[in-house]
């Protein structure tokens, strides 16, 4: 992506004991904070990134944006106390600071102009995709950048994805507004109704303008691959979490 690079973590390495052994990410998950501080250290060293610089927000489920700037460095990076406010989606004007999002299931999103390194990363479960967060990051992203909608790139982590995702009747029915649009994200077999939820993001960022071939998408399952990834769906509460990030 240029001067923006996708990152998303899987569950290979770390310190974090069982049931989320591997490289859990999520402070409020361990019993110990300090196991999710050496694995964060650990990732991003990896990635090239400095944990004192990322910034994490108070995600909620739901279609709110904050912008943020470089002097928000460091917020969320050792303590959930200084995260920034509630939403599920982080937008920077230039290259600086890293983003992050936290997933279990859920899709983590990466939105960047790659000529100025400004963009977006958004946890996108099904209220997120069915509300428009993506568009609203896309739009978010692209009044930013002098280059408009089609000269921005997107990334599609791994997320928890038909048939294994299967949901009741009122999330079909969040997703009415999306008009014929909304039966390519579902599967019906007997009863069992199932989201597409990589799907439903792609069409998401197609809807709002960035060209088909601007989108990779990891085609990752996380409930499908325990070995590579934690589910909340497969695992409950005992599930770690996953990083999306934009560095």
């Amino acid at each position: 992506m240029g001067r923006a690079r996708a990152v998303f973590s899987t569950r290979v390495g770390g310190e974090s004991p069982a049931p989320r052994e591997g490289l859990n990410l999520a402070l409020h998950t361990e019993s110990d904070p300090a196991i999710a501080i050496r694995n964060r250290l650990a990732f991003c060293d990896a990635v090239g990134a400095i944990l004192d610089d990322l910034v994490l927000c108070r995600q909620v489920h739901g279609t709110d944006l904050l912008t943020v700037r470089p002097a928000d460095a460091g917020a969320g990076g050792r303590s959930q106390d200084d995260r920034l406010g509630r939403a599920d989606g982080l937008v920077r004007p230039g290259p600086e600071p890293p983003l992050v999002i936290q997933v279990a299931d859920c899709a983590p999103v990466v939105i960047a102009d790659p000529e100025t390194g400004g963009g977006a990363v958004v946890h996108a479960g099904w209220r997120g995709a069915a509300g428009g967060i993506i568009g609203k990051a896309v739009e978010a992203v692209a009044d930013m950048s002098e280059r408009g909608r089609s000269g921005l790139r997107a990334a599609i982590g791994p997320c928890v994805r038909s048939p294994e995702y299967e949901v009741g009747e009122e999330v079909y029915e969040a997703f009415g507004h999306w008009g014929a649009e909304r039966e390519k994200v579902f599967q019906r077999s007997g009863q069992t109704l199932s989201l597409s939820l990589g799907r439903a993001v792609e069409i998401a960022l197609l809807s709002a303008g960035i060209p088909q071939q601007a989108i990779i998408d990891t085609a990752a399952c996380t409930m499908s691959r325990q070995d590579l990834f934690f589910s909340y769906r497969r695992d409950g509460v005992d599930s770690g979490r996953l990083w999306g990030m934009l560095i």
